[in-house]
């Protein structure tokens, strides 16, 4: 009905632009921990890819993968695995950013971690 569409607007209205600068934050110091150049550019939503990228250690291109339907999910596990290890995290840390939720909670055991 009607009220479920306003109902879901407004949850999206409320917890979307928290979450977006949440996620975005923890890029940041992310990519300000591993040194990465250019680290304001996470703030950007598509360019944000190609940081990942550079963060991980793989080279530019990789975030044209990204795009590909099922190969974007094995090479975001492969990259979040090496944000991990260059946050000298355990690398099993990268699998569970598949999971929804647990990944904020990780993302930022990531960026707020030693």
């Amino acid at each position: 009905m009607w009220w479920d569409v306003i109902w879901a607007e407004g949850m999206f209205l409320a917890w979307g632009p928290p979450l977006y600068v949440w996620w975005t934050l923890c890029h940041h110091i992310i990519a300000r921990k591993t040194d990465t150049q250019s680290a304001w550019l996470v703030w950007i939503p598509i360019v944000k890819f190609y940081i990942v990228c550079k963060i991980a250690g793989q080279p530019g291109w990789w975030f044209l993968l990204f795009f590909i339907p099922i190969v974007n999910i094995i090479v975001y596990i492969f990259v979040w695995m090496n944000i991990a290890e260059a946050c000298n995290r355990p690398t099993w840390l990268g699998i569970f950013m598949i999971v929804p939720v647990v990944n904020l909670l990780i993302l930022g055991v990531l960026a707020l971690g030693e």
